[in-house]
């Protein structure tokens, strides 16, 4: 099945863009995002479908895709915003939701995350989005400063993974140490001369 998809993709290049691009906005009056559990090792799919993914992964180039994911992770972050608004509006606390700040667009990215909530009882929430249109185990990249606010605020930061977004968007939340629920692998470096 995978090299029907890989071919299929190759026959059909404006099927990644469009699907990439094409996010919906107004989620002002979107519906309460679904929070699922995280995936597992347990229910991880079998070894020769996932090198079978990877090797059509692998064919397209995640460089060419910056601006899309750009636009996807801004989209994520909306979502992720006006749910946390919602959430606490209908939990009574209409104080604190008029108080969420989504940070990384007033602020910049690099606070080391994005959304500035609070739970109903008034304890902050520090949330970093990670949005993608494919299933819930796509990798997804952060970076060292997300890691270490997430280390020194343990107990307000959070990871809030969104996945397919573009079509029927689900959700789950991961709470440090992030090594409890994921693998992680360099893939990039910082090169310094000597």
């Amino acid at each position: 099945m995978a090299e029907a998809v890989s071919r299929w993709l190759a026959k059909n290049p404006a099927f990644e863009a469009s699907s990439a691009t094409e996010v919906v906005r107004g989620f002002a009056d979107a519906p309460p995002l679904f929070f699922g559990v995280p995936p597992t090792m347990r229910n991880a799919p079998p070894a020769a479908e996932l090198s079978q993914l990877e090797a059509i992964a692998r064919r397209f180039d995640v460089a060419g895709r910056d601006e899309r994911n750009r636009s996807l992770g801004r989209a994520g972050e909306e979502r992720v915003f006006h749910h946390e608004r919602g959430h606490l509006q209908a939990s009574g606390r209409r104080d604190l939701a008029a108080k969420v700040r989504w940070v990384s667009q007033e602020d910049g990215d690099g606070a080391g995350y994005d959304i500035a909530s609070f739970a109903p009882s008034g304890l902050p929430r520090l949330i970093e989005v990670k949005t993608t249109n494919g299933w819930e185990r796509t990798p997804f990249h952060i970076s060292r400063n997300e890691l270490e606010v997430a280390d020194a605020r343990r107990h307000e930061w959070s990871l809030v993974r969104l996945f397919d977004f573009s079509r029927e968007v689900r959700a789950f939340e991961l709470r440090p140490p992030l090594e409890a629920h994921v693998s992680s692998m360099a893939t990039q470096y910082q090169a310094a001369f000597n």
